[in-house]
């Protein structure tokens, strides 16, 4: 490969892996939005709807303990593409479903899907943000709210109409499928993805997943505590706690998603202007200081503003740490790492804060993700060799 063509941003990869988190935000979106109607088609209970929801995380965490070996063999890209078509695929399987193993199967398909696609286009992402030159991570992450977005708007209108599940998620995954075919060819091969050495690239397969990876991962988890308490607490603490009419306690979270999607479009410049670890540092400090207005909030628009001061916060961290755990040796197996440890706080980070809301109340249950996000703060002297 030529001087040159190093010198020239790759600019296809971008809008590919743009059309890429694009993808896996709307997918699961969909998904979520004929959530109640599954349940109501198959007759579900609670706990039985509780039970194959597991098999989505069981199927996601299983296969990031694989797919960066996977990705050090093949390359970023045919994994890529291959899990995002899939994935899109996949969706018809929950519609399709008669019965409730059926259901937990198809999930657990979904679920692998979808964690595979996770760590492979991080790892294009940050070959693709070192072949820039710049910080550009936060940008792919706001892309994927946006495809949440997208998603959930999409679901709604085809509920509005009356479109059931069987109809409205296999087509919705064919066109998604029929997206991430397409992008492919702008995705950068394996030769492109080393053509710009990380800091500490090393030959795939040789190096071990240093400890930096875990100690990432753990950041992840602290970070992604907080993101798991906005999205199942926010309006239950907005309506339970402060006596928040059902319309004002939807926009807990909503407040929380706009401002962490907002805080990503502009990551990237401040990122280039302060360095990843005092952006880590800061928004861990504002998260903090955001969900403590939270739990001190005494009505709820000042929680709101609470809510809000949170998701700006947090926005920038998780694209810092996958930037910094791609570029450590083994990056694939490395960010696999970071991004399952991360996941992991993104599961158990909610119920952990419903165990402590039953031995004291929830409000007090929330200064959990203020400490973590103290945490996060903390370690952000991990993210030094992110780029930038």
């Amino acid at each position: 490969m030529t001087s040159r063509a190093l010198a020239s941003p790759p600019y296809a990869a971008r809008r590919a892996v743009f059309g890429y988190f694009f993808i896996a935000g709307a997918a699961l979106a969909v998904w979520v939005a004929y959530i109640p109607l599954v349940k109501q088609d198959l007759r579900l209970g609670e706990s039985a709807l509780g039970v194959a929801l597991l098999a989505l995380a069981a199927g996601a965490l299983a296969a990031m303990q694989v797919v960066g070996h996977v990705v050090e063999r093949f390359g970023s890209r045919p994994v890529t593409a291959a899990s995002a078509v899939l994935l899109g695929l996949s969706l018809a399987g929950p519609a399709l479903a008669p019965n409730l193993p059926a259901l937990f199967g198809a999930l657990l398909v979904v679920g692998a899907c979808n964690g595979t696609l996770d760590v492979a286009m991080n790892v294009q992402a940050v070959a693709v943000e070192r072949r820039y030159g710049r910080p550009i991570m936060a940008a792919f992450h706001a892309v994927y709210s946006v495809g949440n977005v997208a998603g959930a708007l999409a679901a709604s209108l085809a509920i509005r109409a009356g479109l059931p599940a069987t109809v409205t998620l296999p087509a919705a995954g064919i066109l998604l499928a029929a997206l991430a075919g397409c992008a492919a060819r702008g995705l950068l091969g394996a030769a492109e993805e080393h053509a710009v050495p990380g800091p500490e690239e090393t030959p795939a397969g040789r190096a071990p997943v240093p400890l930096a990876a875990s100690l990432l991962g753990l950041v992840a988890f602290c970070c992604l505590v907080g993101e798991g308490a906005a999205a199942d607490w926010s309006a239950v603490h907005l309506r339970d706690r402060l006596a928040a009419p059902p319309a004002t306690a939807a926009l807990g979270y909503a407040a929380f998603a706009a401002a962490m999607t907002t805080g990503r479009f502009l990551g990237d410049r401040v990122v280039g202007a302060l360095g990843p670890v005092r952006v880590v540092r800061y928004g861990g400090l504002l998260a903090a200081a955001g969900f403590t207005i939270v739990v001190l909030a005494p009505a709820p628009y000042p929680a709101l503003a609470g809510w809000a001061i949170s998701g700006a916060g947090l926005a920038a961290v998780v694209p810092q740490i996958f930037t910094a755990a791609g570029n450590l040796p083994a990056g694939p197996r490395s960010l696999a790492r970071a991004t399952t440890l991360g996941y992991l706080g993104l599961l158990t980070g909610p119920p952990l804060i419903g165990f402590f809301a039953d031995l004291t109340d929830l409000s007090a249950a929330l200064a959990v993700p203020a400490v973590l996000a103290l945490a996060v703060a903390a370690g952000a002297p991990l993210v030094r060799r992110a780029p930038g």
